[in-house]
């Protein structure tokens, strides 16, 4: 593929290097590294046997000449880890920014434990309101860290590669702790007036051959019953649970606590998931909320009225949404069959001392 054109050297166990000299653009490039991985992937037989080979690749556009041998690899390897995470059998092009993103990522994973021990992190609720009389029933706790040079970071500043690197494992036990020991105290103040305490659980979490265990223990530390507690799985972490989860997750709803699938937009769902899991409510956002609005799309409108009509029809279970903007989505929300909603139309995320507050006035 490359004969005359670029000089190849391998530089790992399977792993090669590639020269070009002096392409004509990066799309020829491209063209020559999609040329060579298609013929990698041709099955060579031995014997009875096709064999292919797969191939991540990593393209770095820069002169060669003159340049830091050790650090053109060191990007070079970057990328082929972009490509990799990507899907593998594919290439990536190198870029300075989405470099300088992850490494600022890493560094904010690299700081995460000590953070804890300074105290940095905090746990924040966002109410979630009855659609019948608007009273709150719910709050959703949301983690932040107070950042000493970035400020008030939110998890999709840090939470994915903290799962890449296995501090979401001690990260959400102090989550848990903390919201549960507050909503015990809530609980102990104010009795069935608390509201029930929701939060979200990773897909890490989830593999935690402990999670029964520490829920339990947790819950009972903190005085609070297990009804008041409720786990938000996303629909996308539902697909991945092997039995052994789904039968820890079985376990939990058996002593009471609520399990809710979380981020129902538009897609189907898996009926065969939602028959294995006791599950006690469903939360709708994207198009689902945002179709009903008086402004929206008459095509998301109709899939959006299909879709909690059939839900309210259909699956017995308490229907919620997130991300509720309007007056008017949370009234059709509310007359499609959905009982509990959060959002920017019923307030912002506010801290545990001002959810005190609005229990002491009876919200």
């Amino acid at each position: 593929v490359f004969g005359e054109v670029g000089q190849v050297a391998r530089i790992g166990a399977d792993e090669f290097g590639v020269l070009i000299k002096d392409p004509a653009d990066v799309r020829s490039v491209i063209g020559l590294v999609e040329e060579a991985v298609e013929l990698l992937a041709e099955p060579v037989y031995v014997g009875d046997n096709g064999i292919a080979v797969t191939v991540s690749v990593g393209i770095v556009v820069h002169w060669a000449r003159g340049a830091d041998a050790a650090e053109l690899l060191r990007v070079a390897g970057v990328t082929v880890g972009w490509a990799k995470r990507d899907g593998k059998a594919q290439w990536a092009l190198y870029d300075p920014d989405r470099e300088h993103r992850d490494r600022e990522r890493f560094v904010l994973a690299a700081s995460i434990p000590g953070a804890l021990e300074q105290g940095e992190f905090r746990i924040d609720y966002q109410p979630v309101h009855s659609l019948a009389d608007r009273r709150v029933i719910a709050v959703e706790a949301q983690l932040r860290w107070q950042h000493p040079e970035h400020g008030v970071l939110t998890p999709d500043r840090f939470l994915d590669v903290t799962m890449q690197t296995g501090v979401i494992v001690r990260l959400g036990r102090w989550a848990v702790e903390t919201a549960c020991r507050q909503a015990g105290q809530w609980y102990a103040e104010f009795g069935d007036a608390a509201p029930v305490l929701s939060m979200d659980l990773t897909a890490r979490q989830c593999l935690e051959p402990e999670l029964v265990a520490d829920v339990r223990r947790i819950l009972n530390e903190a005085g609070l019953p297990a009804g008041m507690l409720q786990f938000e799985l996303n629909e996308r972490l539902v697909a991945t649970l092997n039995e052994e989860q789904l039968e820890d997750l079985d376990i939990l709803a058996g002593h009471g606590v609520r399990l809710v699938l979380d981020q129902l937009g538009g897609a189907s769902m898996c009926a065969d998931r939602f028959r294995q899991l006791p599950v006690h409510g469903v939360k709708f956002t994207g198009s689902a909320v945002h179709g009903l609005d008086e402004n929206a799309d008459r095509i998301e409108e109709t899939a959006a009225v299909a879709l909690l009509t059939w839900a309210a029809d259909v699956l017995e279970v308490e229907l919620l949404a997130e991300d509720v903007l309007t007056d008017t989505e949370a009234r059709r929300l509310a007359e499609l069959g959905v009982t509990g909603a959060q959002g920017p139309f019923f307030g912002e995320t506010v801290t545990a001392e001002e959810i005190h507050r609005r229990l002491s006035g009876s919200w």
